[in-house]
């Protein structure tokens, strides 16, 4: 079942792939910020070891005071968690605008579709059952292609930016 579903997710991005093209630029400018999401949330534990390693557990090879470590940790962590919010604020926004303008394109397209049908098919259709449900499926439709799929890379980049850390860091672990 699970395969199915899969095979019919790519089935659907093959479908509206020109669509997305159009956008490509927009796309490319979210999936930029989501990339940087993803390596400020790998970042946010490191300014936490900087003051366990430096203050908790001071060497003699250290010069500078615990007072130095808390507090250039607790500067770090907060530049961090706001440049974090900050990109996932302007991703919000970005995706938002890039979701709209695909579905602005996706009804402009199935309208001019709608409008070179004959009038026997708009005869036999309901046009209000036919209106609302391309209304109510494009938004599903933008939720899926724009919205989830960004989402889905930024949560992949973040879990396979977290492997690599922790290879680089203990290969055993």
């Amino acid at each position: 079942m699970k395969l199915k579903e899969l095979q019919s997710g790519l089935s659907i991005a093959r479908r509206f792939w020109p669509q997305l093209a159009e956008h490509g630029r927009s796309l490319a400018a979210v999936l930029t910020l989501c990339v940087c999401v993803a390596g400020l949330q790998i970042l946010r534990p490191w300014p936490i070891k900087w003051i366990f390693d430096g203050a908790l557990v001071p060497t003699e090879a250290h010069e500078r005071t615990a007072f130095h470590f808390v507090w250039t940790g607790a500067l770090a962590y907060f530049l961090i968690a706001l440049l974090q919010s900050l990109f996932e604020y302007i991703v919000a926004v970005k995706t938002a605008q890039v979701g709209y303008s695909v579905t602005r394109s996706l009804r402009h397209r199935v309208f001019e579709h709608l409008t070179r049908l004959s009038p026997r098919f708009h005869a036999r259709n309901k046009s209000g059952d036919l209106l609302m449900r391309l209304v109510g499926d494009m938004s599903l439709l933008r939720a899926m292609l724009v919205d989830a799929s960004l989402e889905l890379i930024t949560r992949l980049l973040w879990v396979v930016g977290t492997v690599i850390v922790m290879f680089a860091i203990d290969p055993y672990l």
